[in-house]
């Protein structure tokens, strides 16, 4: 690499990320520069999701009307084609919606898109000269970070919005920089959180700054330990279900409200600091149904409208909160065995109710067609499919329409369509030489598939 410039992709054996290096030779010296990016925070991703979403729907749509054309054009009788070449259109459609889901999965849309997500020991170095900078201008008391770390045990989901947590957290505190603030930490999301104070160590024992239990007066290097369980209350966005990502975080304040004194994550305390290496999770750690992605340090920015009753405090407040943040996928087994394959299978007895629903040829002599018999049937699906919607709302509670809820109102519409043409059919004699239901049977996986591809789209994009 001696006197040469260029760029590769690097691979980290140990997390997997991918990032660049970019390299270039320094001139009358015979040095190098080297700089690392890392390729997934490089890449906007909701950008690129919206790139390949449109390209695959002008894809798909060149596609079918290419095929459509082919279609036209061939010469002869094609009447008895009409049905499979729908079928066909519709095929290439599902596998359109089945890439979209795959760019959903590939580029899925950032949760909390304001927090500075500290990647590194200089990011976290050029936020504390912000915080020490915005003192000054304020005349307040210059800030004082205590670095604090997480190790997370257990997560489980006890509801829609509620997650248990289990994890050891701890604090470093430094002799001649927290002298004379309180030791501890606040979960303000947490109910009724249960705190132990596990291990304490002090640099020195014996001296009096440190055994003094009056905190005015406390004043030596001090790492403490405590292990947390608690229940936290948070708002995930289920929208995007059954194609959703979620962010579990412990959000954490320093016990003394009027100090000014903040929490930062203790880079030096983890071997790993890259979201992809899971810095922070214990090793074998399960959640049922999802896929851990990242984990990673961040803080935000809490805006307080009250000075909590400290009348030396106007306005409003602006203080950094410290936030461990879990990235998290839903697996995609559970919800396609328990809402897909059912959706499939009405879609496909919808289908095969549209075939019987015919009074000309052999098989109206053997199917007895009745449009009573179509609607009371349509009516039985209907009962399932709303039972499986309403199971649906029940466990979640989302505060949007959920994607897989656009797909139930695809179904019930499809419900009215063949109940209307079962009540046509019956009214109507023979089309042109055509059974009763031909133009009903052609489209109807047109329209399904279309309709599905037409709100996956407007969904994840």
């Amino acid at each position: 690499m001696k006197g040469e410039s260029g760029h590769v992709l690097h691979i980290d054996p140990l997390s997997g990320a991918e990032s660049w290096i970019i390299y270039q030779p320094i001139k009358g010296v015979e040095l190098s520069m080297v700089v690392v990016i890392d390729k997934a925070r490089l890449i906007v991703q909701d950008d690129m999701r919206r790139e390949w979403l449109s390209v695959l729907f002008y894809v798909l749509v060149s596609v079918i009307l290419s095929a459509l054309f082919c279609a036209l054009q061939w010469p002869g009788p094609s009447a008895r084609y009409v049905l499979p070449i729908s079928i066909i259109m519709s095929l290439i459609t599902f596998v359109g919606i089945y890439g979209l889901w795959k760019v959903a999965e590939r580029y899925p849309v950032p949760v909390n898109s304001d927090e500075l997500k500290i990647y590194s020991s200089n990011v976290l170095k050029e936020f504390e000269n912000k915080q020490k900078s915005a003192a000054q201008e304020s005349k307040l008391a210059p800030p004082k970070f205590v670095e604090t770390g997480v190790y997370l045990q257990s997560v489980e989901f006890e509801g829609a919005n509620n997650v248990k947590i289990s994890a050891y957290i701890w604090q470093r505190y430094k002799k001649g920089l927290h002298a004379g603030i309180t030791r501890g930490f606040v979960l303000p999301e947490a109910h009724t959180p249960t705190v132990v104070e596990v291990h304490r160590s002090l640099s020195d024992p014996d001296d009096p700054a440190c055994a003094t239990e009056v905190v005015a007066l406390r004043d030596c290097d001090e790492l403490i330990r405590w292990y947390v369980t608690g229940s936290l209350r948070q708002a995930f966005d289920y929208s995007h279900y059954p194609l959703d990502s979620q962010q579990v975080w412990l959000r954490m304040w320093h016990d003394s409200y009027q100090d000014n004194v903040v929490l930062v994550p203790d880079i030096d305390a983890y071997v790993m600091f890259n979201p992809k290496g899971l810095p922070g999770v214990q090793e074998g750690f399960v959640l049922p149904g999802w896929q851990l992605q990242e984990a990673w340090f961040s803080i935000h920015e809490q805006i307080f409208n009250t000075n909590f009753g400290d009348q030396a405090g106007q306005g409003i407040q602006r203080k950094p909160e410290l936030l461990y943040n879990i990235s998290i996928e839903r697996e995609f087994l559970n919800p396609f065995v328990s809402r897909i394959i059912p959706a499939a299978v009405i879609s496909i007895m919808m289908f095969l109710i549209v075939l019987i629903s015919t009074k000309t040829g052999e098989a109206a002599a053997w199917l007895g067609f009745t449009a009573n018999d179509v609607v009371v049937g349509l009516s039985a699906l209907f009962f399932v499919i709303g039972l499986t919607h309403t199971d649906l709302r029940q466990s979640l509670s989302s505060s949007s329409i959920m994607y897989f809820e656009y797909l139930y109102f695809v179904i019930y519409i499809m419900l009215l369509y063949v109940a209307i043409s079962s009540v046509y059919i019956a009214q109507r004699d023979l089309i042109a030489g055509y059974d009763e239901n031909f133009l009903t049977k052609s489209l109807f996986w047109p329209f399904l598939s279309s309709a599905i591809f037409l709100v996956t789209f407007g969904v994840l994009y």
